[in-house]
């Protein structure tokens, strides 16, 4: 009995020893069949270790350098009578001239007065007027140009040295500068009539190439004061007939190549985004009282007033929002000495209005480049305070002081 008990103790640790062992690596094991021999290529692969080739330290934390930010330049001529720049954000400040001379002041020697700072579509340059005016003892004598800075070499070049300026502007998504030039006195002959042979076209000047072109030819008049629709396609100015007050409306359709009278004037004006419609105020001269807003298409064919205003007040000065979808404009109180003016936003499609500012002394109006502020400068005219309202929450910040505030389109 015992030699049985003996023999199966030993057959238990002879099947025991024939068990196959457990891999404890997280890896599949081949299965062997039993009735396969186990050969090397059926065996389990040894895995083989990847030594890092370099040691990482896990309190280390990667550096990250910022890109600098880009200023977005609000540029003005200061009560100094110089033109500055100034960071939107910041309120870092450059002065691009240090020899003009506040147009407050009485000189009785030669003197230089710079004004109409405006910014390049694509907020490259920035072109604005330098005025060398001589005193004499009947009059002041004015020799013209224009100064173009470059925000990329922050260097300036002087063109169109010599010309008596009556009005510029940029054509959008160029570098050509479209400008009018004062009228011959000579040109009006009777109220009402012209000489068409003194009369004068738009004319540019195309940075790129440095050389002058006519934009658009005269037809009759001469033309003045050049306003391009957003995109482009549209310049509109005004037919002079008269020595004073607005001429008639009419515009510059580049792409029929076409020229189209409105025959009468309507004041102020703006182009909408498309330059299908504009919006204006036949503010022609002096106000009387009955100045409203209207919006039409740009063929006059639809001709509607959109915002009206209390007997004894005036509407004027209206301006589409960067995206369409809004106007602003002034209410002025005409009974007051003072300049009264409110601002009103008003929403073309609800035609909801919004009172943004109340009893100022308003001049110049522009949009932020995002359409969520105004700029405004206001009064008194001998030392204007350039101030920000934020159209959201109607609060204002004050970011200098000075005249022809023009905001740095965003890139």
């Amino acid at each position: 009995m015992k030699r049985f008990i003996l023999l199966g103790f030993i057959g238990i640790i002879i099947l025991a020893s024939c068990s196959p062992v457990i891999d404890k690596q997280l890896q599949s094991t081949p299965v062997v069949s039993a009735t396969e021999t186990p050969t090397k290529e059926n065996l389990p692969t040894k895995i083989e270790t990847i030594v890092p080739s370099a040691t990482i330290n896990p309190t280390e934390t990667p550096t990250f350098t910022p890109e600098p930010e880009v200023p977005n330049w609000i540029a003005y001529v200061s009560l100094e009578g110089n033109v500055i720049l100034q960071d939107s954000q910041s309120g870092d400040e450059i002065a691009l001239t240090t020899d003009g001379v506040s147009m407050m002041s009485m000189m009785s020697v030669p003197y230089i007065l710079y004004s109409d700072p405006v910014w390049s579509g694509d907020g490259l340059f920035l072109v604005y007027k330098k005025s060398i005016n001589t005193p004499l003892p009947d009059r002041q004598d004015y020799l013209d140009s224009l100064v173009v800075y470059d925000v990329r070499t922050e260097e300036s070049q002087e063109i169109l040295v010599g010309e008596s300026l009556t009005g510029f502007s940029w054509r959008p998504g160029t570098h050509i500068i479209s400008y009018s030039l004062m009228t011959d006195p000579n040109y009006f002959t009777a109220r009402g009539s012209v000489d068409e042979s003194l009369a004068k076209g738009i004319l540019g000047f195309d940075l790129d190439t440095m050389q002058t072109l006519e934009l658009v030819p005269s037809q009759g008049y001469s033309l003045i004061w050049p306003h391009w629709s957003p995109d482009g396609r549209f310049v509109g100015f005004d037919e002079i007939i008269y020595m004073e007050g607005r001429g008639n409306f009419a515009y510059y359709d580049f792409e029929d190549q076409e020229y189209v009278s409105w025959e009468r004037p309507i004041g102020v004006y703006d182009w909408s985004q498309d330059g299908e419609n504009l919006v204006y105020d036949y503010l022609t001269y002096a106000p009387n009282g009955e100045e409203r807003i209207f919006i039409n298409d740009r063929y006059d064919e639809d001709e509607t007033q959109i915002a009206d205003t209390e007997a004894n007040y005036y509407l004027s000065n209206p301006l589409f929002s960067p995206n369409g979808g809004q106007i602003i404009y002034k209410e002025t109180d005409l009974t007051l000495d003072t300049n009264a003016t409110q601002l009103v936003v008003m929403n073309l499609e609800s035609k909801h209005k919004e009172i943004i500012l109340e009893s100022a002394d308003v001049f110049d109006v522009i949009w932020s480049p995002d359409g969520e502020m105004v700029l405004l400068v206001i009064g008194p005219y001998n030392s204007p305070t350039l101030m920000e309202v934020n159209l959201y929450d109607l609060t204002t910040r004050e970011i200098g002081n000075g005249w022809w505030p023009a905001w740095q389109p965003v890139q």
